[in-house]
């Protein structure tokens, strides 16, 4: 009889602890989980985040270019609870939170209200993957979103939160860059473009000779949609551009100014070109020089670069 009591009580008691264990666990709060803590854009960089959600830090994301786009995915598990809301707040207007319709006809109420990031959960769900964009606008330092999950737990446990700091930083201007650093004149001088002082130099043309020039424009993630060549003074050297044929390969249109200023408009649908013209020494100047300006369709002015090429001429060399 002893040994039946024993075994009853024994009964009871793993009964008593499991409903308590359960009920323990059905008071959690929800919980958060990055499945990776790496994140993709738009524009291939891969961002790291940093956090713990176990200590319940706030995380911070790598910078993200403005007018790149990070995609997440946030796994929200009310453990052992239904989920009932989830409101998602951006900190500032500097960037911009998308998703997919299919996705929020799939997983939320009609009721919710999306512009306002509040995110009512259909159905009796205990987990789902929040999926989502953060598109990024203009430079922010402090751009911050916060998360907020709801659950039917006890009004003690019924939600959890956190915030992720997500700054933006300037998307990179377009670049310049030769594809020699010698080029080979008409009168069969070699001329070197070397840096002096943080300045680009191509050494001394002589006046009479003429040099065809290379300089490849990149716009890096954006496309190109302008480029202009300006000569510091046009009496000093001439500009000559090559066969019609070759610019139309590049530009969709080409203007002149008095100056010796060439504009050149671009499509859009391209980031990077190589591009040779011809630069004839008429006089004698230390200062002459050839300013590049590139435009990409970046945001703001972050798609302005300008370069100058120093390229001073020489008088012919008597013997």
């Amino acid at each position: 009889m002893k040994i039946r009591f024993l075994i009853l009580y024994i009964l009871l008691a793993v009964v008593f602890f499991a409903c308590n264990s359960r009920s323990g666990i059905e008071q959690t709060s929800p919980k958060f989980n990055f499945p990776t803590d790496t994140i993709f854009t738009s524009q291939n960089d891969t961002l790291r985040i940093r956090g713990s959600f176990r200590q319940n830090d706030n995380f911070r994301m790598d910078s993200i270019a403005a007018g790149d786009t990070a995609h997440f995915r946030i796994d929200i598990d009310g453990v052992f609870n239904r989920l009932t809301e989830i409101h998602i707040e951006l900190e500032n207007a500097n960037a911009e939170l998308l998703f997919d319709q299919a996705y929020l006809d799939s997983m939320f109420l009609s009721s919710s209200d999306f512009q306002a990031g509040i995110f009512r959960v259909a159905g009796e769900r205990t987990r789902i993957p929040f999926i989502f964009s953060y598109a990024a606008i203009q430079t922010s330092r402090n751009a911050n979103l916060k998360l907020t999950a709801y659950s039917d737990a006890d009004e003690y446990n019924n939600e959890n939160r956190f915030t992720l700091r997500a700054p933006i930083k300037r998307t990179p201007a377009p670049r310049f860059s030769f594809p020699y650093n010698q080029f080979i004149t008409d009168n069969n001088d070699t001329l070197q473009i070397r840096t002096v002082s943080g300045v680009r130099r191509l050494d001394a043309i002589t006046v009479g000779d003429a040099v065809e020039i290379q300089i490849t424009v990149s716009g890096v993630r954006n496309n190109l949609i302008s480029f202009k060549l300006t000569p510091t003074n046009c009496t000093d050297a001439e500009i000559k551009l090559p066969d019609k044929s070759i610019l139309d390969q590049l530009f969709s249109s080409i203007s002149e100014r008095e100056n010796g200023v060439f504009e050149f408009e671009m499509d859009g649908s391209f980031s990077e070109f190589t591009f040779s013209f011809k630069l004839y020494a008429k006089e004698a100047s230390e200062d002459f020089g050839i300013i590049f300006e590139a435009h990409s369709d970046a945001l703001f002015d972050y798609g302005i670069s300008r370069f100058e090429l120093r390229t001073p001429i020489q008088e012919i060399m008597s013997e």
